[in-house]
């Protein structure tokens, strides 16, 4: 990200990145003295006072400075208005102007990896797909209706997929309760997690796997290589698709509410991010049933 980049109708204010993250960073005031900013503190750049954060600021001339939380106020620097295409592209499916055609069939889970390829769990048809971006045709990594492949869980129905950076894939059977994983070039899975009545399941930068029960509304955190899971949230929510985000925070959409919840890591604190019973018109939320993760930002969808 570089850095004063516009952000904001104010154009006063700018974007500046933080030193934790290459990609990510915030919308400030820049006409602040320099005589004002802290270097941050080092090897690991923190800031010692309360309500600061160590952001690259190269018109000082330290490395990266302690930028005032007070200074990125919405009423100092209002967002630029963000508009959105009318009309969207149909990429994969009968109607594909970009990639193939293929029948979906109640199309449940769908994973997006780095270099952009698409997994979807194609939940009727009994099988998950993979499509590379521009390719003519898409890959089938499990299919349910072949009767001849004994690891293909029969009658199973594939409702979420997740990839680690390895290229083992995740498949949560929702009728089977059973969580699938597939090392990259096997040609059989291997049953990881039973779970009565999973719905969703996500993935952090550690590789635990996280799986939602929908009629037991907890959330179950799984390490990599235990098989047992911990349980980090129960009780009268859900059913509930979540993500998680790379602080590993996890965000759960919690139907039955009109809201989405957050659990963050260390503390496991519970708090409500957006609570649909609080707004009224197009910004009341109204059955949410998917979440996603935009470089820390949630995105909720309806």
């Amino acid at each position: 990200m570089s850095p004063y980049g516009q952000c904001s109708t104010n154009i006063d204010c700018g974007c500046l990145p933080l030193t934790i993250s290459d990609d990510s960073g915030l919308c400030g005031f820049l006409r602040i003295k320099c005589s004002r900013l802290e270097p941050c503190e080092m090897p690991d750049d923190y800031c010692k006072n309360l309500g600061h954060v160590c952001v690259h600021y190269p018109r000082c001339h330290h490395v990266s400075v302690c930028y005032p939380l007070s200074m990125i106020d919405q009423r100092i620097c209002p967002p630029k208005i963000t508009t959105w295409a009318q009309h969207g592209i149909t990429i994969i499916g009968g109607n594909s102007y970009e990639g193939p055609s293929v029948d979906l069939d109640f199309p449940k889970g769908m994973f997006i990896d780095e270099n952009q390829t698409i997994y979807i769990a194609d939940t009727d048809n009994h099988r998950v797909i993979k499509w590379k971006q521009d390719a003519s045709s898409v890959e089938i990594i499990t299919d349910g209706n072949d009767k001849e492949n004994i690891n293909t869980c029969g009658s199973g129905k594939p409702f979420d997929v997740v990839v680690d950076k390895n290229g083992t894939i995740y498949i949560a059977y929702l009728t089977i309760n059973q969580v699938q994983k597939w090392i990259r070039g096997a040609d059989r899975g291997e049953t990881m997690i039973n779970i009565h009545s999973l719905l969703s399941i996500a993935i952090d930068n550690e590789e635990s796997i996280y799986v939602s029960s929908m009629s037991s509304s907890k959330l179950k955190k799984y390490r990599k290589g235990v098989t047992y899971g911990q349980v980090l949230m129960s009780g009268e929510v859900g059913p509930f698709p979540l993500t998680v985000d790379r602080h590993r925070s996890v965000y759960m959409v919690d139907m039955y509410h009109d809201r989405v919840l957050k659990i963050d890591e260390g503390n496991r604190a519970i708090s409500v991010v957006v609570d649909g019973s609080e707004h009224s018109g197009t910004d009341r939320l109204s059955k949410p049933h998917s979440i996603a993760v935009d470089e820390g930002v949630p995105e909720f969808r309806q």
